[in-house]
């Protein structure tokens, strides 16, 4: 049986983006989002910080 793929919304960043600020752990985002744990946390470790000092999701707060 094979295993589908999906890439995550633009929504859906949002939500990790938004959560995390709030202090939700990785954990419950993902029950959240109905993904699965380490989706959210590579997401997390992909988009915060590295590049310039910023979160490439901050730009997210002005499109949605």
């Amino acid at each position: 049986m094979r295993t589908t793929f999906t890439h995550l919304t633009q929504e859906e960043r949002y939500h990790i983006y938004i959560e995390h600020k709030k202090k939700v752990s990785a954990g419950q985002i993902a029950k959240d989002l109905d993904r699965d744990k380490s989706t959210i946390t590579r997401e997390l470790q992909r988009n915060t910080g590295n590049r310039a000092g910023q979160s490439r999701l901050k730009g997210l707060e002005n499109k949605i």
